[in-house]
């Protein structure tokens, strides 16, 4: 009789038994998974400071180029500047050598300041052609 006490005892133990392993098996799961997702965020990390490091350099290579492009800028009107300015007195030798021209009495004269005004006439020519870009 003491035997039909014990056979239900030992299948509420090999129950038990059963059931501690699946939970073990489900808890062995669960940390596999959370040691992914811990990889996963590491990984994750990782990606987020490589994209803070190629972003700053990014912004320090557009303030580079923002410099650059300001200088050039600066350039380009000093360069414009002084093209007018040499423009400005081209036309006033070109003047001065045509009111010359008109009042001189000698034909050699006459002769040099007309060259003077080709050569200020090819020259102011040049200078309305040349591109604000060379």
């Amino acid at each position: 009789m003491l035997y039909l006490l014990f056979i239900p005892l030992i299948v509420l133990i090999a129950f038990l038994i059963g059931s501690i392993q699946k939970r073990n098996k489900e808890i062995q799961e669960i940390r596999q998974k959370a040691e992914l997702i811990r990889q996963l965020s590491d990984e994750l990390k990782q990606k987020a400071a490589e994209l803070e490091s190629a972003k700053a350099a990014a912004e320090q290579r557009v303030k580079e180029l923002n410099t650059a492009q300001a200088e050039n800028l600066e350039k380009l009107q000093k360069r414009d500047s002084m093209q007018a300015e040499i423009t400005a007195c081209i036309d006033t030798i070109h003047l001065y050598a045509s009111l010359a021209e008109e009042e001189a009495a000698s034909a050699s004269v006459k002769e040099k300041l007309a060259e003077i005004i080709r050569s200020a006439e090819q020259a102011g020519t040049i200078s309305q052609i040349s591109s604000p870009f060379i």
